[in-house]
């Protein structure tokens, strides 16, 4: 009986080619056969690796070269190119502190400082201004400890409380307000506050949050505080919480691409918005907040591939119980598509009809979005824009999820 093994080498060309094997052919010549058909004469000037689809992927070294072709855990082989032969990855310039590019490839120029000032300045539905408004949006919490804040407008910071895509904590987002209202309201900030607060998503904060930095301020009469204690505490005990007449007005819609918070794996470093692995064998993940209710958009640039596989990164979506250290989107749980080589979906352990990417290799500077959420339990990737994966009937909360392998790099851009 003859065994199927997919070979791909990713320099000097990416060449994607099927073989044949007995199950009795060892391992060493299985590697011989696989580099002769992907015209590889260099072995040692490669690292290769061994494995498949929802399958951790294994260093060729650490398998014996007298194992038989039936045993090895895999059937995908990888020849990557070392440093020694293959260019230098792209590297993307850091810049500087305080000059943010907008990540969208909108005005390389835009900064914090600069945005203030547009937004102070531009026409009310200009294109120019939602150009700002959305680099606002990406930056909110750099941008909101500026001092420069308070000298906005209050029409103009009460667009910005309304938006849905703000990304910041609605607690940083109530502290930078009151910080506005000191600023502008001279001896009384309450009242300089007072039309800013129907703007503020209190029924987003944690009870602590609220008991401890809301309510001694003393901006709420008694029954709005006691209806928002009652909302705060049926949403933390995971009921259904209704707003009490006294607050029905204030919005319960969590803002879109959340607060920024990501928790990664003790090997991942991260430097701005980029997170980074070097040197380490094996996956590693990231992951960002819960999903919430309704539709949710994020996105990722792949900045730079790794050496050590084919698949340098799968982005997905993931319980929020991923193990970092271990697991990536599609182990036992969660889906993904994979980056660095022919854009595969990944998936097992879960529930649902999927629409396959094209199968074209995804590579650096390439930008991964995806949308969905748990209302309609489907989750749309596209990648520059296009669309090419679909999953349907994902049950259960879920949250964004990276996992990089080798010397990879990954940008959260939205």
């Amino acid at each position: 009986m003859s065994l199927s093994f997919l070979v791909q080498s990713d320099y000097p060309k990416r060449e994607y080619k099927t073989i044949s094997a007995s199950e009795e052919m060892k391992a060493s010549e299985l590697k011989q056969l696989a580099a002769k058909t992907l015209a590889i004469s260099s072995l040692e000037s490669y690292n290769i690796s061994v494995g498949g689809f929802g399958m951790d992927i294994t260093e060729w070294k650490d398998i014996s070269e007298d194992s038989l072709a039936s045993k090895l855990p895999g059937k995908v082989i990888c020849f990557c190119a070392g440093p020694a032969i293959r260019p230098k990855p792209l590297r993307h310039s850091k810049a500087a502190p305080g000059k943010e590019e907008d990540k969208k490839g909108g005005d390389g120029s835009m900064t914090a400082e600069t945005a203030l000032k547009k937004l102070m300045t531009l026409k009310k539905g200009s294109a120019e201004l939602k150009t700002v408004c959305e680099y606002i949006d990406k930056n909110g919490k750099k941008i909101f400890e500026l001092k420069e804040v308070n000298k906005l407008p209050k029409d103009a910071l009460i667009e910005l409380l309304k938006r849905d895509t703000l990304r910041m904590k609605e607690l940083d987002i109530f502290e930078a307000c009151v910080s506005w209202a000191k600023a502008n309201g001279k001896d009384d900030y309450k009242t300089a506050l007072k039309p800013l607060l129907p703007h503020i998503r209190f029924p987003l904060l944690k009870t602590k949050d609220f008991a401890a930095k809301v309510v001694p301020l003393g901006l709420l009469d008694p029954t709005q505080t006691l209806e928002f204690f009652s909302y705060l505490a049926q949403a933390e005990a995971k009921g259904k919480p209704t707003l009490g007449a006294a607050i029905k007005s204030y919005s319960i819609t969590p803002r879109k691409g959340g607060t920024g918070e990501w928790v990664q794996s003790k090997d991942i470093k991260r430097d701005g918005d980029v997170f980074a692995i070097q040197n380490v064998s094996g996956w590693r993940c990231i992951r960002g907040e819960q999903w919430s209710e309704g539709e949710n958009e994020y996105a990722f640039i792949f900045k730079r591939r790794g050496y050590s596989s084919g698949t340098s990164a799968i982005i997905g979506v993931a319980p929020m119980h991923i193990d970092l250290e271990t697991q990536y989107p599609g182990t036992s749980t969660g889906l993904g598509i994979s980056i660095g080589d022919q854009g595969s979906t990944w998936g097992s352990g879960s529930s649902f009809t999927q629409q396959k990417p094209s199968g074209r290799f995804f590579d650096e500077g390439e930008e991964i979005r995806i949308t969905g959420g748990p209302t309609s339990q489907s989750y749309t990737f596209f990648v520059n824009g296009t669309r090419v994966a679909f999953f349907s009937g994902v049950s259960g909360p879920m949250c964004p999820c990276i996992s990089i392998y080798g010397e990879t790099s990954v940008e959260i851009v939205g």
